[in-house]
């Protein structure tokens, strides 16, 4: 009876075991681990004021915008609010009370410190807190970009996206477009919330939902740490011929004490990732992901993303390369770009397949431009550069393109196809540019809202090669710098450099060396602060 009795009492005071949900915030991760080790000590007092660290049902958010000029306030409210709906939106999601002193407060900066890209500033910056509040302050510039152009309503919507990702436990998502990632270059769609941003948020909240029941029922509780370990993060399946499937494998071990969860996610929809799975402690298994290659030649570089509950490293990026040869193979020697400024190059393109291929070179189209093309056999040496080949002896066509220049408007684009020897399958076909003249890259340098000192850029370019001779500004208030120069492309950078109030413009003057082109103009606009 007193081996029952101490059996019985044993097992009433083991710890209750929980395992942290992949891909949550190492923040949270250490909240939650602190709440269960305050059980373990027997402090329920300080594991309930632990609990504070974590979100509970009801997010409380305060929102500072005392240094944003008062006419974006109304924009960047909306922008604000905006994410607030789309979160609450979500079925039995989080919902969200302002009040000072919050979880999470967002707060602005004229301009943030330089990001991991040189010369670009970070769009938001986050701190968190263990013993103030708020737990988390998210900092948003009012700048962003290479430019430092005005941050856009849109962009707050994003970063206040993703920063209540972030007092909710998720930790951010190297892949753009989902509700935990962001980007510190200037990017006018919207991210969204997925079905995986909706199965995070709910993993998260069962498990506060579980601490707190613990500390209320003063229940002792152990959380403990999957850790994985992998033996690469990069592999190259060398060379395929296009339409198979390459297969990518690594080991994923996990010598930590608890489970290690884990799932996957992928940059391109080539790519099958691995399936999620568990780990036991001291155990391993084999991670296995394939791109499928149908469509793709060339030499393919892709990522897999690994989220695990690893609670200090809970992402990890698996990089994937392969080389596609392609069974029907288009090299443009030049590039993908043509210049007809004197009509079409002698070779320009060629066409490889299989010596068992039947060609209806009858049925060669073109589209998007006023020609017609014709092919003729080849054969010579010849590199790819796309599949990175050097010169080699190769049998095939060179195809030719009857186009007059003065049909061709600045840069067009082009397809030229021959039916697919299956008939079940779509023409095959390359897509190329064709140019007449020297292009300026955007048309016109706008500022957006500038002060002293700040820069925009433009780039012009044309496939055969050209020289600007000289580069000015119609205005003392502007400078133009040559910051980068190849025989058919320059890059100007063209600074700001004050006397000048409320909407401006001007223009940006390009001599060269064309005959048909010999003065280029740059139009400037923007708004002086």
């Amino acid at each position: 009876m007193m081996l029952a009795a101490s059996i019985l009492c044993a097992v009433a005071m083991a710890p209750r075991t929980l395992s942290l949900p992949p891909s949550v915030h190492p923040e949270f991760a250490k909240a939650a681990k602190a709440v269960a080790g305050a059980t373990q000590a027997g402090d329920f007092d300080k594991a309930k004021r632990l609990l504070s660290w974590l979100p509970g049902e009801v997010i409380t958010v305060e929102w500072d915008d005392q240094k944003v000029p008062a006419k974006y306030r109304r924009e960047y409210r909306r922008g604000f609010e905006d994410a607030l709906k789309e979160w609450s939106s979500v079925r039995n999601g989080p919902m969200f009370a302002e009040e000072k002193g919050g979880l999470v407060k967002f707060t602005f900066e004229k301009e943030l410190a330089e990001s991991d890209v040189p010369g670009v500033p970070l769009g938001a910056a986050s701190f968190f807190k263990d013993k103030a509040t708020p737990r988390l302050e998210v900092v948003l510039g009012l700048s962003r970009g290479p430019a430092r152009a005005r941050t856009e309503g849109i962009e707050i919507r994003n970063e206040v996206l993703a920063g209540l990702a972030q007092a909710m436990g998720f930790s951010p998502n190297p892949l753009f477009g989902f509700a935990s990632s962001r980007t510190d270059l200037n990017a006018n769609l919207p991210i969204g919330i997925f079905p995986g941003d909706i199965r995070q948020y709910q993993a998260n909240r069962l498990l506060v939902s579980e601490l707190a029941a613990a500390v209320e029922a003063k229940e002792t509780v152990n959380i403990p740490d999957g850790k994985y370990s992998l033996d690469r993060d990069s592999v190259d399946a060398g060379t395929v011929t296009e339409g198979d499937k390459a297969n990518f494998t690594f080991q994923l071990s996990n010598p930590g004490d608890g489970p290690l969860i884990y799932r996957t996610g992928a940059d391109c929809g080539c790519v099958i990732p691995p399936k999620p799975g568990e780990v036991a402690p001291g155990g391993s298994t084999i991670l296995v992901a394939q791109i499928d290659t149908r469509g793709f030649p060339g030499d393919l570089q892709k990522k897999v993303i690994l989220y695990t509950n690893d609670p200090e490293r809970p992402t990890r990026t698996l990089n994937l390369r392969v080389r596609s040869r392609p069974v029907f193979r288009w090299i443009m020697p030049s590039g993908n770009t043509v210049s007809v400024e004197d009509g079409w190059p002698d070779s320009a393109i060629y066409f490889f397949a299989p010596d068992t291929a039947t060609l209806d070179w009858n049925d060669l189209k073109v589209e998007g431009v006023v020609a017609t093309a014709t092919a003729e056999p080849w054969s010579g040496e010849l590199a790819d550069p796309e599949m990175s080949e050097p010169a080699v002896a190769r049998k095939g066509w060179k195809v030719k393109l009857d186009v007059k220049p003065e049909t061709v408007l600045g840069k067009t684009l082009v397809t030229v196809s021959i039916p697919n020897p299956d008939p079940t399958k779509a023409r095959i076909s390359l897509p190329f540019f064709v140019q007449r003249g020297i292009l300026v890259s955007p048309s016109e340098v706008y500022f957006g809202e500038t002060s002293v000192g700040r820069s925009a850029t433009f780039s012009v370019s044309r496939p055969k090669p050209f020289v600007v001779t000289e580069a000015k500004s119609e205005s003392p208030s502007f400078k133009v710098e040559t910051i980068k120069v190849s025989p058919t492309e320059l890059t100007f950078k063209v600074i700001y450099q004050g006397a000048q109030t409320g909407e401006f413009r001007s223009r940006i003057i390009l001599k060269t060396d064309d005959p048909k082109q010999p003065v280029i103009i740059v139009p400037i606009s923007g708004i002086a602060a």
